[in-house]
């Protein structure tokens, strides 16, 4: 799924930057912020540190992508994209 979200943003003529998935919530932000991300794909494992570095970076939960489908009940509303 990794690929194909991926391959998906650069075929839209957008920009993927890829994080670490040992970053903390402040990596992220900074990452996000740095980079001028409008949306952070993610997967159920990695959500709480997601959350809250994209919250720190003025995404909303609607920015943020559960790639693996997991934790639709409550994860917030971006847990409820494809």
């Amino acid at each position: 799924a990794f690929a194909v979200a991926f391959h998906g943003i650069l075929r839209a003529g957008a920009t993927a930057t890829t994080i670490n998935a040992l970053f903390t919530a402040k990596d992220i932000a900074k990452q996000l912020t740095d980079s001028k991300a409008k949306l952070l794909i993610t997967v159920t494992a990695l959500l709480a540190q997601a959350k809250e570095g994209a919250a720190a970076a003025g995404l909303s939960d609607e920015d943020v992508v559960v790639l693996d489908g997991a934790g639709r009940d409550g994860a917030g509303a971006g847990a409820g994209h494809p």
